[in-house]
């Protein structure tokens, strides 16, 4: 009713609840949900009896054992010409579990936020310690293969080594690479 005092229960409300069907008749439902959405609860049903539309509103309610359920109340104002006390008929649904599996969506979907920047911070920082070496491999084979006939053989040799010397570094930081993927995969 208008006192959000239950004047019906069926079976699945009694069961969630833990408590027997007669027993909750004429008891309130706002004893069962917690005091920081009792406010929520008592706009909903307000706006039940206000409104000629079915009324919606998603809320905690805690049974007897004093575990709580998220729960989407639906109700709607029962229209009724012979009893003079206006009711709401309210459908409860039980959202608990739904809701843990968002949350753990959410909480997976966050982690997996983390771990892509991440990657793509580890994507930078190698792009970088690439770009040195890749820069030493190419500024000096261009210009060995510029300035081949006008260098002597030992600047040609010395190029040579510079050349050798990046492809090395290169060589190394690939296999480092290639460890560290064979230890994260487990391998």
């Amino acid at each position: 009713n208008k006192e959000g005092l239950i004047k019906e229960v069926n079976l699945s409300a009694s069961k969630l609840f833990g408590i027997d069907r007669n027993k909750l008749i004429n008891k309130s439902l706002i004893a069962y949900i917690p005091s920081t959405e009792k406010d929520v609860f008592q706009l909903f049903i307000k706006s039940v009896f206000e409104s000629s539309a079915k009324q919606s509103v998603e809320i905690n309610v805690v049974n007897k054992e004093k575990d709580t359920y998220h729960v989407l109340l639906e109700g709607l104002k029962l229209e009724d010409a012979v009893e003079s006390e206006h009711k709401c008929q309210v459908a409860m649904i039980d959202l608990t579990e739904y809701k843990q599996i968002q949350n753990s969506l959410k909480e997976s979907n966050e982690e997996l936020q983390v771990l892509n920047n991440t990657k793509d911070k580890f994507f930078s920082i190698l792009a970088h310690d690439l770009r040195s070496p890749f820069h030493g491999l190419l500024g000096f084979s261009n210009m060995l293969l510029a300035e081949y006939d006008n260098l002597s053989n030992e600047e040609r040799k010395h190029i040579t080594e510079r050349i050798n010397l990046s492809a090395i570094y290169v060589f190394k930081l690939i296999e480092n690479l290639l460890e560290w993927s064979r230890l994260q995969s487990g391998r």
